[in-house]
């Protein structure tokens, strides 16, 4: 396995990730999603979206660099399938020294350029919450399974897909994260109770388009929260891609949990 540095605020009240600003650029969107087990190694997963091609190299995307104490790589892959985005997933373990409230910040520079309610550098944050001796999956949140693409002239509709995996109640709100001055659209909304996110059809006009045009897939940016009711918290931020026409390469949908 490979070791890596993360930094540590203080007391166990405090866990940070920094992410190293040497060729971070490009960034779309991502989350942290932490789990502890019961003896307080956290895992926490970072997935990550980038532009699918940089000045500066393909690799660029996702490279970053931690001080601190040590904690460990447990994998880092890279997906390409989407030709508007490169996908990074990221796994990194930490162990805690006891129980408490922590908080992860996984921050850089800077944002795909041209989208026109967002710009400069970017944070991703997190808390997950350990009794001590309890294992805790508060959250449970794929970003893959968002459907990016908004249809102009057609209300969008689609959820975040989140859940726990310790029974908690989740929650959600539409804060704006670091360098986002609005929400998409005046009708966005991202629904408390179910974690759903829409935009009326008479707002998904042609006035959702990234500045550049050679961003493909990277034209308004939206955020927020999701809560469990231990005080765990993961923060989203992800762009949605305008199109005229409903693309015919989406992720499937489905509609009935029975197979039979």
């Amino acid at each position: 396995m490979i070791l890596k540095k993360i930094a540590v605020a203080g007391s166990v009240a405090g866990l940070v990730l920094a992410a190293a600003s040497a060729n971070a650029s490009h960034f779309r969107g991502g989350a942290v999603v932490p789990a502890v087990d019961a003896n307080g190694l956290v895992t926490f997963t970072s997935t990550t979206f980038w532009r699918p091609t940089a000045p500066r190299g393909t690799t660029v995307e996702g490279s970053r660099s931690f001080a601190g104490t040590n904690y460990t790589v447990l994998s880092s892959t890279t997906d390409t399938s989407d030709s508007r985005f490169t996908r990074v997933v990221e796994q990194y373990t930490y162990q805690l020294a006891g129980a408490g409230s922590f908080n992860f910040k996984w921050s850089g520079c800077c944002r795909e350029s041209g989208i026109a309610n967002a710009s400069g550098g970017e944070d991703l944050d997190a808390t997950i919450v350990w009794d001590g001796q309890t294992a805790n999956a508060p959250i449970l949140f794929d970003f893959g399974a968002i459907n990016p693409e908004v249809v102009r002239g057609q209300a969008y509709s689609d959820g975040l897909g989140a859940a726990s995996g310790s029974g908690l109640t989740l929650s959600y709100d539409q804060a704006l994260n670091l360098n986002i001055s609005s929400q998409p659209a005046p009708s966005f909304s991202v629904n408390p109770t179910t974690g759903e996110l829409s935009i009326s059809a008479a707002d998904t006009g042609t006035n959702m388009t990234n500045e550049n045009t050679s961003n493909d897939g990277a034209d308004y940016a939206f955020s927020g929260n999701i809560s469990a009711s231990d005080g765990s918290k993961v923060e989203f931020d992800w762009l949605f891609d305008a199109v005229n026409t409903g693309s015919q390469n989406l992720a499937p949908q489905v509609s009935d949990i029975v197979v039979n």
